[in-house]
């Protein structure tokens, strides 16, 4: 069946190439006259992720994924996506197909937002533990420079403890090692000054979202 015009809502999904969905869309799309992608997720987060929304609204506009990505990525020793170039003649050449609309134009209904930066002091327990990761995580990388690590397990296993010090800022059972956490006991004081309003709170990993869930009840 060919369709005429297709719409693809949550268009962001299309940037990896190697999904179902995206070989899906593509095969859906041949012959089809007429295609627009919608999305409200910024596009995009990394350049490499073009590749796929516009290579359905516009089939031939690069070529392979493999040769677009030699030309706008800069990749390390171990292969991996480190940098980027050519970037304003990649936003050249995307500009023509999008339509894009600013928060400004569309929620002008909404006041503007408010951001507040809340200083938080660990409890000892906690710094003196903070102290320990952190320690460990300088004598890993501090004798050499980054650049010329020549083992990622090293940078691995640094990224890791660092991974470890923002739970540990959460709460410490995070890490298995205590009950205290001075980020809670201050949403807790600062929790009543919202009575009566919806409240959204986020974090980055999902086990204090289950100790927020448990201690807000």
């Amino acid at each position: 069946m060919a369709f005429q015009t297709i719409i693809i809502d949550e268009a962001h999904r299309t940037g990896n190439v190697r999904t179902k969905t995206y070989k899906a869309l593509r095969k859906i799309c041949n012959g089809s006259e007429y295609r627009f992608l919608l999305t409200g997720t910024p596009i995009m987060n990394r350049p490499e992720e073009l590749y796929g929304p516009f290579s359905i609204i516009k089939p031939g506009i690069w070529n392979s994924y493999w040769s677009f990505v030699n030309q706008y990525c800069i990749k390390n020793y171990w292969n991996a996506v480190c940098g980027y170039r050519d970037l304003d003649d990649l936003k050249a050449r995307i500009a023509p197909y999008m339509l894009r609309k600013t928060k400004a134009e569309v929620q002008i209904q909404l006041p503007e937002v408010i951001s507040t930066d809340i200083p938080v002091v660990l409890g000892e327990k906690e710094k003196k533990l903070y102290r320990e990761i952190r320690q460990e995580v300088l004598l890993e990388i501090e004798p050499m420079l980054l650049s010329k690590v020549e083992n990622p397990i090293t940078i691995s296993n640094a990224l890791v403890k660092m991974t470890r010090l923002n739970q540990l800022t959460s709460h410490m059972s995070l890490l298995g090692e205590g009950s205290e956490s001075s980020k809670l006991e201050t949403l807790k004081e600062l929790l009543p000054m919202w009575e009566g309003r919806k409240i959204l709170i986020f974090s980055r990993f999902s086990a204090m979202a289950d100790l927020l869930e448990k201690e807000l009840a």
